[in-house]
């Protein structure tokens, strides 16, 4: 029409909108994480919109928390606790379930120091320089420190330690101890011999070269220098000297045969000028393990021409005719007294030193120390690989094992009896942590897997 009219459809029993309060639907679950990770709880919920969250962390509510979704990027042990979330609207609220969050500490992978290249001795003039150097590997930082004949020296806290115009007095023994929260490690004696240069001397030598074996008959094979005219003689006591017959070779060397006894030999001439010999360092012992390398010494000085005589427990080594007695994968049948014998040649005075007896012992290592020990590698009948150690008063927490070196999983393990722990090998694993308590504290061993099946310890909470 025309006129401005009003218009409504009318209808019997119409009935209001309804508001419905929130329905959880997917309550927040549980959460493990490692500290420094980060974790996300959510939760899922219907009803008349709008719905409003406010999460709770132990009964007290987070501040800005105000979503279907919780997060912390960064977690720390401070975060662990019982989370819960409250959904409401206009027509009522809802309380979720709680969710238990753990943020467990990462222990951290520590090695212990390893020495990969051992300082070498050293022969220099003095007021010349030498540097001795040591390599090693393990976690940083590592820590080093020098010691002279056992003492520290103040300020050698390097890798390298040098000496930049040397002196007689810088003659000694050097170790080099290397440390880190891990442990420490202490590297072979580095020999250090500083000489004054004598002036040169016209004298008449006989000079050692080697052992020579011709057609199965061993020699002594020698250089003469300073005459031309000469005679070669023999002694088993260094007094009473007798005429021995030798061969000349092409090269000018002369050979003398080596017999089953001690001999002295010296080239005599009419000007031969008497020299002396004395040893400046005695070659020193000490306890070894099976394994290692054994260096033995020996400093001599003197105007004369002399080789040099090793001897363990009295009986001669053929070999062993240098200064150096090098014994490499040492056994415990190499334990003994060593004594190295310096032969002068020529007209010596002192023809014959004794140097002191060096005893060495070489033992066995210790299979394992402390609250885990005798570590084994086994395989079962059905071919499954896992390793043993026995249980010194200590009670067994857990056993986890790593494939990464920073997260944790629980390995399998049993206690067959209360002295043995047995853990199940995963060859995927690269680490092993036993959590044991010990006199009343929680303490942990890390162990790695051996290539061949047996396990070894790397690091232990002290």
């Amino acid at each position: 029409t025309e006129d401005f009219i009003l218009y409504r459809a009318r209808a019997e029993n119409v009935v209001p909108p309804v508001d419905e309060p929130p329905t959880i639907t997917q309550q927040p679950q549980d959460v493990t994480v490692d500290e420094g990770s980060s974790f996300a709880l959510s939760v899922t919920a219907t009803g008349t919109e709008p719905l409003a969250y406010q999460w709770f962390k132990n009964g007290t509510a987070i501040e800005g928390a105000t979503a279907s979704v919780y997060e912390v990027t960064t977690a720390q042990t401070s975060d662990s606790g019982v989370y819960t979330v409250r959904v409401s609207n206009i027509a009522g609220s809802v309380n979720s379930s709680d969710a238990i969050v753990k943020v467990e500490s990462v222990i951290p992978v520590v090695e212990p120091p390893t020495i990969t290249h051992q300082p070498q001795d050293v022969t220099v003039n003095e007021g010349s320089s030498f540097v001795l150097s040591v390599t090693a590997t393990g976690t940083e930082p590592l820590v080093y420190q020098w010691f002279k004949d056992g003492t520290m020296i103040e300020g050698a806290t390097a890798s390298v330690y040098e000496v930049t115009t040397a002196q007689t007095s810088d003659s000694g023994s050097y170790i080099v101890r290397v440390s880190n929260e891990a442990g420490q490690i202490v590297s072979r004696e580095a020999l250090v011999t500083v000489k004054k240069e004598d002036p040169p001397i016209d004298t008449f030598k006989l000079i050692y070269r080697e052992v020579r074996e011709i057609d199965g008959v061993k020699y002594l094979v020698f250089d003469v220098s300073g005459s031309s005219d000469y005679q070669i003689e023999f002694s088993e006591d260094g007094t009473t000297w007798k005429q021995v017959e030798c061969r000349h070779l092409d090269d000018g060397g002369i050979i003398v045969p080596m017999t089953e006894r001690f001999m002295l030999y010296r080239a005599v001439t009419d000007n031969t000028t008497p020299t002396t010999i004395k040893i400046v360092t005695q070659p020193v012992g000490g306890t070894f393990k099976v394994g290692e390398t054994i260096r033995l010494s020996v400093t001599v000085e003197g105007s004369a021409s002399y080789y040099y005589q090793w001897y363990k427990d009295g009986n001669i080594l053929w070999d062993a005719t240098s200064s150096e007695l090098v014994i490499s994968d040492a056994e415990e049948s190499d334990s003994g007294s060593y004594v190295v014998k310096i032969v002068g040649m020529g007209n010596v005075l002192n023809p014959v030193i004794d140097s002191d007896p060096a005893v060495v012992t070489v033992v066995a290592e210790p299979q394992g120390e402390g609250w885990l020990q005798n570590g084994e590698g086994n395989v079962d009948k059905e071919g499954n690989e896992y390793f043993t150690f026995d249980i010194v008063n200590a009670e067994i927490i857990k056993v986890q094992k790593s494939f990464n070196g920073r997260d944790w999983d629980p390995a399998e393990y049993s206690i067959p009896s209360l002295k043995v722990l047995r853990i199940e090998s995963d060859l995927d694993a690269i680490l092993y942590m036993v959590t044991g308590l010990v006199d009343g504290q929680e303490k942990w061993i890390q162990f790695i897997r051996q290539d061949d099946g047996n396990p070894k310890i790397i690091s232990e909470m002290q």
